[in-house]
């Protein structure tokens, strides 16, 4: 899997699927550009995901949705019904985890200025890159 992460308004080009009139210069959200289409969502937190045009978000058939939902859209409640014994959320830490390393690998990728950087995930190190050797730690953790 190859990405690309832009940041700082640094923007990559407009992807040509983009009707005129939607927005290119959103000020959140992402845009996912791949081999068959692009997946965009300009919204604050994400929760409007479109496949540009949207004639062929139209023609789109979808899974079933089988993860289940936050209650009521609130996070808390979710929580809070997980500390009573309730089903697992779905912000649990075997979901946070790789996120939070992604995330991190984003910052050391703005500190890198443009440089590339190719990440070894299996021994943990920038394989082009020993100067950010010491950026990242990653340590077991038990609870």
């Amino acid at each position: 899997m190859k990405g690309v992460c832009y940041d700082g308004g640094k923007l990559p080009a407009r992807p040509q699927a983009l009707e005129r009139e939607r927005t290119s210069e959103a000020k959140h959200g992402y845009r996912m550009v791949g081999d068959k289409g692009v997946i965009d969502d300009p919204s604050e937190k994400c929760v409007r995901p479109r496949l540009p045009p949207e004639s062929r978000m139209r023609e789109t058939a979808f899974p079933p949705k089988t993860i289940p939902r936050v209650p009521g859209g609130n996070p808390f409640l979710e929580w809070v019904n997980a500390c009573k014994g309730g089903p697992i959320p779905g912000s649990n830490f075997d979901g946070a985890a790789p996120l939070t390393a992604m995330v991190l690998l984003g910052n050391v990728a703005l500190r890198a200025r443009g440089k590339k950087l190719r990440w070894d995930a299996p021994n943990g190190r920038f394989s082009n890159a020993p100067e950010f050797a010491g950026a990242l730690r990653f340590a077991p953790h038990t609870f």
